[in-house]
């Protein structure tokens, strides 16, 4: 983890989009990617669905945490990384990275939650609060609606 640190910023160009994002510290590719405002493909964010795979085609990486998603051999031979535990290790770094354009780049999602509180709000309307699995997230684009 010491090496990680000494890499203060890191630019990293996108492929085949073009976009390029700064990784700070620490931080994650997929949180910097977020925060740059980029609709990278993710769900859990944890490690644990592999939904955030990139591939490394220029530049290093380095592990942030441990991940329930075992890569195979040949995703690790290719330089697949999951973006969400891993960071930048050197000044630049370029990946092959899916990116939603619109909401047709979002398949559509069928995810379990639990209720865990119901707030009422006006007479017509109530706060639902649901969680769902650590392993799966509601990806989502702004405007976009959901049926329950």
């Amino acid at each position: 983890m010491d090496d990680v640190l000494k890499v203060v910023s890191a630019q990293v160009t996108l492929r085949p989009s073009g976009h390029q994002f700064t990784v700070e510290g620490g931080e994650t590719l997929l949180q910097a990617g977020l925060k740059a405002g980029l609709k990278l493909n993710y769900g859990c964010g944890n490690g644990s669905c592999g939904m955030c795979k990139v591939r490394v085609t220029d530049g290093e990486v380095a592990r942030t945490m441990a991940t329930d998603c075992p890569l195979t051999e040949a995703e690790r031979t290719q330089g697949v990384v999951l973006a969400c535990a891993n960071t930048a290790a050197s000044a630049e770094l370029t990946l092959e990275a899916l990116e939603a354009r619109g909401p047709q780049d979002i398949a559509a999602q069928e995810i379990v939650a639990s209720v865990r509180a119901v707030s009422p709000l006006a007479p017509d309307t109530l706060l639902l609060h649901l969680q769902t699995p650590r392993t799966h997230r509601l990806r989502f684009l702004a405007g976009q609606s959901v049926t329950l």
